[in-house]
C-alpha cells in the first residue's frame, strides 16, 4: 500500500532533497510537492484524506503561513500525520497543539527524516496490513483491508461495510461478532449500530463523530470508552 506524502516547501532545493530522501527510504512512497501552503490547503479542502503525511515549512510565502495552514489542515483531518519544518523553535507550542508528529529544525538532516518515517510506518504497519474476510449477501467472500473501512452500520442481523473508495458491501451477521473478527486497533464500536475507523474521523463531539459530511452517533453506553480510545489513538500517532 502506497504512503502518500505532501511536501510543502518554498525552496526547490530543499523540496527535492526531502523527496529524494523519502523515496530512498521506501519504494512505497508517493510524493506530491507544493511551493506554497495555499495550494496545499485547497487540495485538502477538496479531499481531506488526500495524504497520509504532510511535511510543511513553517513559512512559505509569508512568516508563519505554514503553521496557520497546518492548523487549518488539522481541522479538516485528525488522521493525517503533520511534520513541521522551521528555522527556529518559535512555533513549537503551536505544533504541539495541532498534534504534529514531529518538529524539525532546518536544515533538515537525513537522520531526522529517517526517524520520522520509521516512527510513522511502525505505528501504522499493523493497520495497513490487517484484513478481514467478509461474505457478501450474494454469497461471495471478499478480503477487505481494515485500513480501507470507513465505518460499518448494522440493522438487526444485516450490516453494511462502507469503504474509502465508495464501495459498500452488504452482509449478514451481528455487530458484536463483527467486532471480534476485526484485527485493528483503529476500529471501535461507538453505538449499538455502528463501528467506526478512527483514521477517518475529522472531529469528535460529545454525542457523535464527524467523518467529513457523515455523522456517526456515539451512544451514552460507549461515550467514556470511545473518548479514551480515541485520545489514546491520537497520542500514539504523534
Amino acid at each position: 500500500m502506497k504512503i502518500r506524502i505532501a511536501v510543502c516547501e518554498r525552496e526547490i532545493q530543499t523540496r527535492e532533497y526531502l523527496i529524494a530522501n523519502l523515496k530512498e527510504l521506501s519504494g512505497e512512497v508517493v510524493c506530491v510537492e507544493y511551493d506554497n501552503v495555499y495550494d496545499l490547503v485547497e487540495q485538502i479542502e477538496m479531499d481531506a484524506s488526500a495524504y497520509d503525511v504532510i511535511c510543511v515549512s513553517a513559512t512559505t510565502l509569508k512568516k508563519g503561513d505554514g503553521i496557520a495552514a497546518a492548523a487549518k489542515i488539522r481541522s479538516y483531518s485528525l488522521n493525517v500525520a503533520i511534520i513541521i519544518m522551521a528555522d527556529s523553535k518559535d512555533y513549537y507550542a503551536e505544533a504541539f497543539d495541532m498534534f504534529a508528529m514531529a518538529y524539525l529544525i532546518k536544515p533538515v538532516q537525513y537522520q531526522a527524516i529517517e526517524r520520522c518515517f520509521t516512527f510513522y510506518t511502525k505505528n501504522n504497519k499493523a493497520d495497513r496490513r490487517s484484513s478481514w474476510m467478509v461474505k457478501s449477501r450474494g454469497g461471495n467472500w471478499k478480503r477487505i483491508f481494515c485500513r480501507d473501512i470507513v465505518y460499518i452500520e448494522s440493522n438487526n442481523r444485516e450490516f453494511v461495510v462502507h469503504l474509502a473508495d465508495g464501495e459498500n458491501i452488504e452482509s449478514y451477521g451481528k455487530l458484536a461478532d463483527v467486532v471480534e473478527q476485526l484485527a485493528s486497533d483503529s476500529l471501535i464500536r461507538c453505538h449499538q449500530s455502528y463501528i467506526v475507523n478512527m483514521y477517518y474521523i475529522s472531529e469528535m463531539k460529545t454525542a457523535n463523530f464527524m467523518m467529513d459530511d457523515i455523522v456517526i452517533p456515539i451512544s451514552r453506553k460507549y461515550q467514556k470508552s470511545v473518548k479514551d480510545q480515541y485520545y489514546k489513538y491520537m497520542f500514539n500517532r504523534m
